[in-house]
């Protein structure tokens, strides 16, 4: 018998069983790596879901930009304004009863109510406020606020919010507001890419803030205030996240957008 011969036989069925098994492992490889991906995105969804938590679209992944910010409380007493308040007001809010309610469609598109709040002398500072409808969780108001290269601000140091009364099917009283406004807004690092609502939400659920059987009813990415210093405060952009449990109460979350971590309520203030 011809040893050699088989010995070679041998040796190519090893190196052929060897090359199945290398190109076996290699595959299953890629194929893990691609189920891997695929779950990722599923997850969050998949694990809300199995919670019975409702939430009203698809998690965005979609990659926005923003700063951190620097800006002053604007002083309304230093203000050229007919309705400024006395000095023995709070400075930083202003506030006031329109004389004569005003008469208003409650069909108004976003464009019309920015014109109504610019166009009235009794509000100051109207044209700065462009963004209408903050995310809140109190319905009863209508809120408007200070946008930064479009973003807005979700920060009770900017807004503006009217107080309103419904007269009749089809129209409102606008009865009076209340308002505060941000000065000298200006950036403090370069633009950064922040974390989508996806990682948002995800970072909420694993951090047992969204309840089982609760509900995600709106986000927003807009500007909250972090800390204040020496005057100064500073926002970073987040996520806000409306949220309502199986009771029916309904609480709002936020998600640094930058560390991809959940914001106290408590506002701090830094003095050096």
């Amino acid at each position: 018998m011809d040893f050699k011969r088989i010995e070679l036989i041998f040796l190519c069925a090893f190196l052929s069983l060897n090359l199945f098994l290398c190109y076996s492992y290699y595959q299953g490889k890629i194929n893990q790596a691609q189920n891997t991906e695929v779950n990722s995105v599923a997850t969050i969804e998949t694990r809300l879901t199995s919670d019975k938590i409702s939430f009203p679209k698809k998690l965005s992944e979609d990659v926005s930009e923003g700063y951190y910010l620097s800006a002053a409380a604007t002083d309304f007493t230093e203000i050229e304004h007919d309705y400024t308040p006395k000095e023995s007001q709070n400075k930083y809010t202003f506030g006031m009863a329109f004389s004569t309610p005003e008469k208003i469609s409650n069909k108004l598109s976003d464009k019309e109510w920015l014109s109504f709040i610019k166009e009235n002398p009794q509000i100051a500072l109207g044209k700065d406020y462009k963004s209408v409808h903050k995310l809140t969780d109190n319905k009863e108001v209508r809120t408007f606020s200070q946008i930064y290269e479009e973003l807005p601000f979700n920060d009770e140091t900017s807004e503006l919010v009217l107080e309103e009364v419904e007269e009749s099917k089809g129209s409102l009283l606008v009865t009076g507001f209340m308002q505060s406004h941000l000065s000298e807004i200006e950036p403090l690092r370069e633009k950064q890419e922040l974390i989508t609502e996806k990682e948002a939400i995800d970072t909420l659920y694993m951090g047992n803030k969204i309840p089982y059987e609760g509900s995600i009813l709106q986000t927003q990415l807009a500007y909250t205030r972090i800390f204040t210093i020496r005057g100064k405060n500073v926002y970073v952009p987040a996520w806000f996240v409306l949220i309502k449990d199986n009771k029916k109460n309904v609480h709002m979350e936020r998600v640094n957008a930058f560390a991809n971590s959940i914001i106290s309520p408590n506002v701090s203030e830094v003095k050096k």
